[in-house]
């Protein structure tokens, strides 16, 4: 994507995933997380907004593009968060053994079945592995 459109596209997926992580924090319980990886997860909104709310939760986004985990220097996570710029349709890498758990939000919908599946099994690998 060109960078405008790449601004445009981060901006409104923030703006979307910032009231979905509030309603999740709202019901779900994330005290036990040690590590919470989102996979395919932009600017690591949804990452960012677990660890301010559980301040002894470090946290990891996967994705693609140049804006990649901006929201953990926006809030100021850096000092227990990863920015990992990688495909989920590959093998994840060794960094993400330290996640015990996984979020994917608004990823598996725009691929096809198989491609899903891939992503998954990549998923469940690093979740075995670990």
């Amino acid at each position: 994507k060109a960078p405008e459109q790449r601004e445009v596209f981060d901006a409104a997926m923030k703006y979307l995933t910032e009231g979905v992580a509030m309603a999740a924090l709202q019901d779900v319980d994330f005290s036990q997380t040690k590590c919470v990886c989102d996979i395919g997860g932009g600017v690591g909104t949804f990452a960012a907004a677990v660890m301010q709310h559980y301040p002894s939760t470090k946290g990891k986004v996967l994705d693609l593009g140049e804006s990649v985990g901006q929201e953990f220097v926006v809030r100021r996570l850096e000092g227990r968060s990863e920015s990992i710029t990688a495909s989920f349709f590959d093998p994840l890498p060794p960094s993400m053994l330290e996640c015990d758990t996984y979020i994917m939000k608004q990823v598996l919908h725009n691929w096809s079945n198989a491609q899903a599946v891939i992503v998954l099994q990549n998923v469940a690998a690093s979740m075995q592995a670990g």
